[in-house]
């Protein structure tokens, strides 16, 4: 039986176990190109630019090669 023993009161019942691929979209990063890093044109997130939970676009370079619309944040991605 898939029923812990430490429970929130909202949840019941046994819990359904699911691969992370099954309820999200799993994109994996973009390599660039550094030589294409400039003061303009789209951010390029890097880990070095997450930290505590928030992207600082302060230390974010940014680059000017046409990347793929699949590999741009939008509000509510989760970033792993």
């Amino acid at each position: 039986m898939n029923e812990p023993k430490l429970r929130f009161p909202e949840f019941t019942g046994e819990w359904e176990v699911k691969k992370l691929g099954e309820v999200a979209k799993i994109q994996n990063g973009y390599a660039y190109d550094s030589t294409t890093f400039s003061y303009e044109g789209d951010y390029v997130i890097r880990i070095s630019d997450s930290q505590n939970g928030t992207v600082s676009l302060t230390t974010a370079v940014r680059s000017l090669c046409n990347v793929p619309e699949t590999f741009k944040v939008v509000k509510g991605d989760i970033l792993i």
